[in-house]
């Protein structure tokens, strides 16, 4: 028992008094409404005997214990009892390094049936782990083990309920959150818990493998199946659990609780996104991570083989399990991240001098990764343009508005200054009614326009199916070079297209015109094997020239090392080219053109893929 000295003994009076006013119900028994001393001992020492912060967690824990159903356990009812029996959550009798308790989760012993008889079964357990004064004092320490899981056994409405109730509801407080050998599916563990943490609870979060365990918990602490020297048995510790009889009818009340309005208002802790480095999850939002992607200024691109992805089979079940509207929300994520961008990245776009050269005032440039004009004073270096790295080829793209008449000489001055041999072009110059893109290029053969300085020459053209070749020649001081300018011509006006066929056929045709440039230049080509950056845009620069080159990202990848990850492709991908996939829909498209891909390349039959089912997301309005 905490010892007794005249403050504490205050304290305890002044909470008990709130404590009862406010569950004071006129359907309850009155010795069912009248809080025991035990309890309020137990908030109080969680928040060291301050009255009004101890009465508030009070408040919250009744509050979440019956939103959730989580009064009146029985251990001896099905599914709860199982759920106990499951081994899947348990609790240490070893300690951490300051004596926190130590809560055990094993990942691959949880299927996500009986959510509510989970719950029940974990807070049982943790109920009869605060008997011990111990864990009030030092609080517990969440052990999450994640080897050997498969996405079957992930539950996001798990890790939402129970950190909802541990990092803000719970009289002993949550000390570390850690990770252990996450699987590669998952990529990066933070995306599965952030929503559910508070800006403080990020600190406390570390993603670290089994080896790295004894650098948080005493290696005599670490339980055998971790490579620790702990041997623990849940049976002898679910027979504790029964024995502590903690179905007090003070901690689990049956009348309806009343919620009201708390203290300080009721504002709830802010939440963050945030990001990983060195294997621990740190206080630094997504946004920040935009920024330490775009500041690599090695040669190295920022998509590496090394990389963490999925293989085909786990990438395809992932996509199952988060269905359309997981999909749509994590693409939500990436659009909120960018949103959030501080001014201080668009300072060159943003400039009164540089607001003409932008077609779109809502489409900003970021600084750090912008196409410089070199011949032009510093003040006058601007173009809407952004270099982007290819898979393992640094500055394997430029991605740019669709020129306008007034920028018609910057744009061939940055074709020439950056020796781009192959132009993209994703849009139409009109599409329904509204101009997309200026007329920067001569169509009829033999045509020829003066473009500032630069005149360009068409000597051949070809309209398929899909896209219009046109073969230019560029022409600037006396020197003369071959480009090859490429319209991909099947995106519909509305929407994403039917199938990803057409823009497989598009890339390569891209990818082999690349190559060819490559090996006709003279002199020969020194840099990247993959030659020059290809230009490619559409109107805005970042939604369907986005999506083409998020497809090239992934699906060299995939052709190298049979990996994938889109999700990271194209949150490095907006790292450099702000907004790029402009629309929900393009990011569902680009996730399910690579199942289309697979199946097209006999990486995986198509039955197993669903790759039907899946498709019918692409036009389903439901949602």
């Amino acid at each position: 028992m905490e010892e007794s000295t005249p403050e504490n003994d205050q304290a305890v009076e002044e909470f008990m008094a709130l404590a009862n006013q406010w569950r004071l119900h006129p359907d309850a028994p009155t010795d069912e409404a009248v809080i025991k001393l035990d309890t309020a001992l137990r908030f109080l020492m969680a928040r060291k005997f301050h009255v009004q912060r101890a009465f508030e967690l009070y408040q919250q824990h009744q509050i979440v214990r019956q939103k959730q159903d989580l009064r009146n356990i029985d251990p001896s009812a099905e599914p709860v009892k199982a759920e106990l029996e499951s081994g899947k959550f348990t609790v240490l009798s070893s300690r951490g390094f300051n004596g926190a308790a130590i809560a055990l989760i094993t990942g691959r012993l949880h299927f996500a049936k009986h959510h509510s008889a989970t719950m029940k079964a974990i807070l049982f357990q943790l109920d009869a782990a605060l008997n011990d004064q111990n864990t009030q004092r030092q609080g517990l320490m969440l052990l999450y083990d994640m080897t050997g899981m498969g996405w079957i056994n992930s539950d996001r409405a798990l890790a939402r309920d129970l950190l909802a109730i541990l990092k803000g509801a719970f009289p002993a407080r949550l000390k570390k959150i850690l990770v252990v050998n996450p699987p590669s599916w998952l990529d990066i563990p933070f995306k599965f818990l952030k929503p559910f943490l508070s800006a403080k609870m990020v600190d406390r979060l570390f993603v670290i493998s089994s080896t790295h365990l004894r650098e948080h918990i005493p290696v005599e602490s670490i339980p055998e199946s971790l490579g620790g020297d702990y041997l623990h048995s849940h049976d002898e510790w679910l027979k504790r659990c029964l024995n502590l009889n903690t179905l007090d009818s003070d901690y689990s009340p049956k009348a309806p609780l009343v919620p009201r309005r708390l203290p300080n208002g009721g504002a709830a802790p802010s939440v963050r996104g945030d990001g990983w480095r060195d294997g621990q999850v740190f206080n630094n939002d997504i946004v920040q991570r935009l920024d330490e992607f775009a500041d690599l200024k090695s040669s190295m691109s920022i998509h590496q083989r090394s990389d963490k992805g999925m293989g085909v089979a786990e990438f395809i079940a992932l996509l199952h399990y988060k269905g359309r509207a997981g999909i749509l929300q994590e693409y939500d994520t990436l659009r909120s991240a960018a949103r959030a961008l501080p001014d201080r990245n668009f300072t060159i776009f943003k400039a009164t001098e540089n607001r003409v050269k932008n077609r779109y005032v809502d489409v900003p440039c970021f600084d750090s990764s912008r196409v410089k004009l070199r011949d032009r004073p510093a003040n006058d270096d601007y173009i809407h343009a952004n270099f982007v790295d290819g898979y393992e080829q640094k500055n394997a793209f430029i991605s740019t508005q669709g020129p306008m008449p007034k920028t018609f000489a910057d744009f061939w001055m940055m074709v020439w200054q950056e020796d781009v041999r192959v132009l993209v072009m994703t849009t139409r110059t009109v599409e329904r009614g509204k101009t997309k893109c200026g007329q920067y290029w001569p169509v009829e053969v033999k045509e020829t326009v003066m473009m500032g300085d630069y005149e360009v020459t068409c000597y051949a053209g070809e309209s398929l199916a899909h896209h219009v070749e046109t073969q230019l020649i560029v022409k600037w001081k006396g020197e003369s070079r071959q480009i090859v300018h490429l319209q991909f011509t099947d995106w519909p006006d509305y929407g994403v297209p039917h199938s990803a066929e057409s823009m497989f056929d598009f890339i390569q045709l891209m990818r082999d015109n690349q190559s060819a440039a490559v090996r006709r230049m003279n002199p020969p080509w020194t840099g990247h094997p993959k030659g020059p950056p290809i230009i490619v845009h559409c109107s805005a620069g970042i939604g369907r020239s986005g999506t083409l080159c998020a497809l090239d990202i992934c699906l060299r990848r995939l052709d190298d090392c049979g990996l994938v990850d889109v999700h990271q492709s194209v949150e490095k991908l907006r790292s450099q080219r702000c907004q790029s996939i402009q629309m929900p829909e393009q990011y569902l498209f680009c996730n399910l053109a690579v199942v289309e891909y697979c199946v097209a390349k006999e990486l995986i039959a198509i039955e197993d893929s669903a790759l039907g089912e899946m498709l019918v997301w692409l036009h389903d309005q439901d949602d």
